[in-house]
């Protein structure tokens, strides 16, 4: 009994295995994407500034300054999810997160921070709902 026990918890760890690999290989694919979509606005913020240098145009100027600094309001209120940075889980597994989680109830209204506008907005894998928004000078919120 304690072999056919054993026999089926290992066969339960692998499953687990193979579902974990496939979670990270879909977040290792969900991540590239996102950077490829960053890459892409940038390489557009680029071109942009480069033609308005040749035809003597000044290019859109960010709507976010650097006294905006620790002023800018909140996207939607409710309460933090989770917090940025490094996290260590109670079976010691490590997280880092790339911003912050505040949950909110369906259909509660989400603020920018500053004019702009939307250049990317669609569910995004293990990113979920995301948008982003171009603010001008290279800023993305």
């Amino acid at each position: 009994r304690l072999e056919l026990a054993r026999g089926r918890t290992l066969q339960q760890l692998q499953v687990q295995q193979r579902q974990a690999e496939q979670r990270l290989q879909q977040i290792a694919r969900d991540e590239q994407r996102l950077a490829n979509v960053i890459a892409a606005f940038e390489e557009s913020r680029r071109r942009a500034e480069a033609a308005a240098a040749r035809t003597g145009t000044a290019p859109r100027a960010s709507s976010v300054t650097t006294a905006d600094l620790g002023r800018l309001d909140w996207p939607v209120d409710g309460s933090i999810v989770y917090r940025f940075g490094r996290a260590v889980a109670v079976n010691n597994t490590t997280i880092t997160r790339n911003g912050i989680g505040i949950g909110a109830s369906l259909g509660t209204p989400v603020k920018v921070i500053a004019d702009g506008s939307v250049v990317f907005a669609e569910r995004s894998g293990t990113y979920g709902n995301l948008v982003i928004v171009e603010h001008g000078g290279g800023n993305y919120t």
